[in-house]
């Protein structure tokens, strides 16, 4: 009968294995149970929600009469399970996490989503994340960054969900080599102080409240102090019409810039304003398309040619 695995090789293979098999071969032992906690759990994707969480394909949802779904996307297969009907769902999500998020993860794709008011956003006390690629409310990032291993720092992208006014200037923000700032459509009106002087060099701003004074602050902020070759800020108004009033106020400000091209010609730039001590230009693009954003404003800082 061939010997059993070693303690690190068990580790090993347990870290590596799909998330529906580890957690159905260690919930059949305690022992296995014990050597899955202290194993890093690795997946492309984690999707931390309200009620529950996806890990890859692996889906696990709870229910309000205290079911709770496992589900593999991959192969349509599922399983319900009834919680102790003595706890309440949020009783319920909260020891499905515990258990299914507990230790390390290292995961390609991190999101959280947010949660209702009366449901306070919490993660396991033992809950360490690395990842490069981060997805968050606002209101929840001081609180994931504390999770976060200090090593995964900058982030490749990190995408930040913003419902009230808040300043970007942030080093974990303005570290991110990708970052993605995206307002809920039902949110008031945004304002993003000192967005001029924002370092990232690529940055999406999604249903943004950016007027026209943003923008024209931005261009001339970087026409005077310069800007690094290949910065790259993409603007898609909350309103489908904005990006035509946008581009018509900065045609006005920035008349003696105007492109002949830039209206027939969309990958032609409509301004091309020039920055002072340096061969690179502010071009500005009109209807640009960005990932779901149907029309958009783009400036580059591009090499003159």
């Amino acid at each position: 009968m061939p010997s059993g695995l070693s303690y690190p090789a068990l580790k090993c293979v347990l870290e590596f294995l799909e998330p529906p098999k580890r957690f159905l071969i260690t919930a059949r032992s305690q022992s296995l149970q014990r050597v899955c906690k202290s194993t890093t759990l690795r997946v492309n994707r984690l999707e931390n929600y309200e009620t529950g969480l996806c890990l890859d394909n692996f889906d696990i949802g709870t229910f309000r009469n205290n079911a709770v779904l496992l589900k593999n996307e991959k192969n349509k297969r599922q399983v319900v399970n009834q919680a102790p009907s003595h706890l309440i769902q949020k009783e319920v999500v909260e020891k499905v996490k515990e258990f299914y998020m507990s230790g390390k993860l290292c995961v390609n794709q991190a999101s959280f989503e947010k949660d209702y008011p009366e449901n306070p956003f919490s993660l396991p006390s033992n809950f360490q994340l690395k990842t490069n690629n981060l997805d968050t409310p606002y209101v929840y990032f001081d609180h994931i960054l504390s999770k976060i291993d200090s090593t995964c720092f900058p982030l490749n992208s990190l995408t930040i969900d913003i419902e009230e006014p808040v300043s970007l200037i942030h080093p974990v923000i303005n570290s991110a080599r990708y970052l993605e700032v995206f307002v809920p459509s039902s949110s008031q009106i945004i304002k993003f102080p000192n967005i001029h002087v924002l370092p990232n060099k690529n940055v999406v701003f999604f249903n943004s409240n950016c007027g026209l004074d943003d923008l024209v602050g931005i261009i001339r902020y970087w026409a005077e102090h310069g800007r690094e070759t290949g910065t790259d800020y993409f603007f898609a108004p909350c309103e489908f019409f904005a990006t035509d009033d946008r581009l018509h106020g900065l045609d006005e400000v920035f008349a003696e810039f105007r492109s002949d091209h830039g209206d027939e010609q969309p990958e032609s730039p409509r301004l091309s304003i020039p920055i002072i001590n340096s061969t690179s230009k502010i071009n500005v693009y009109g209807n640009q398309r960005r990932s779901w954003a149907s029309r958009g404003i783009l400036m580059k800082v591009e090499q003159t040619e």
